[in-house]
């Protein structure tokens, strides 16, 4: 049986990060992978960019992938990197990116940038993504359905780690029909933010297998107006 879960307090979970055993395994449609300073990008045998950049690469990737498609494809980033706290890596509707290295988020954070963002979007997978620095946000999606996060390691010194929402501030959203629907969390892990770990906003279907919060400034876990919510474990 489903539960409405409202939960306002931080949540202590005694669960430990694993990396995903799969992470850079399978087959992608784009690739980013650094080798030495340089990060190079394929897609189908072709170069499409190469550079020191890392978000530029993430970019170039994603934007890559197949014009106007109806289903998932998948983009590799391999090797550690830096990217600028006001500046985000926006992915479109059915895409699926696997990050096997760290981003390390430095700079100044501005308003609704996120190391990963969408907005409006919907078929979104997000593998693997490991975060250090202080991002506005670690993951923000705004609007949409079938949005999945599966191992998420967000090691932060500041900022919120996950926001989904639909906008609750804009014109009069807050609890509204118009929900984000179909979230699942796998597992994930926040310390060091200075706001929440994790936080939802008027969504319709969510499933998380463990979320872990240690050293946040306010709640480890917090689903407002959310609906049809359910964990594997029960640790609520």
């Amino acid at each position: 049986m489903k539960q409405l879960l409202l939960v306002t307090t931080a949540i202590s979970c005694f669960n430990v990060f694993v990396w995903s055993q799969t992470c850079g395994e399978g087959d992608y449609d784009a690739e980013a992978i650094l080798n030495g300073s340089t990060w190079t990008v394929t897609n189908d045998g072709n170069t499409v960019y190469a550079g020191s950049d890392m978000l530029r690469a993430m970019q170039e990737a994603v934007g890559s992938l197949s014009r106007n498609r109806t289903r998932i494809e998948r983009v590799l980033v391999k090797g550690d990197g830096t990217i600028q706290a006001n500046r985000s890596l926006d992915l479109p509707s059915y895409t699926a990116i696997d990050v096997c290295g760290t981003i390390n988020v430095t700079g100044s954070a501005s308003g609704d940038n996120a190391v990963i963002r969408g907005r409006d979007v919907h078929d979104i997978e997000i593998e693997n993504l490991s975060v250090t620095g202080a991002p506005y946000f670690g993951i923000f999606f705004r609007k949409g359905y079938n949005i999945t996060l599966k191992q998420i390691n967000l090691q932060l010194s500041g900022g919120l780690g996950i926001r989904i929402d639909n906008d609750p501030s804009g014109s009069g959203n807050w609890g509204s029909t118009n929900r984000v629907k179909n979230v699942r969390m796998d597992n994930v892990y926040v310390s060091g933010a200075n706001n929440h770990g994790v936080e939802t906003y008027d969504v319709d279907g969510l499933k998380i297998g463990k979320v872990t919060a240690r050293n946040v400034a306010n709640c480890g876990l917090i689903l407002n107006s959310t609906i049809n919510a359910e964990n594997r474990y029960n640790r609520w």
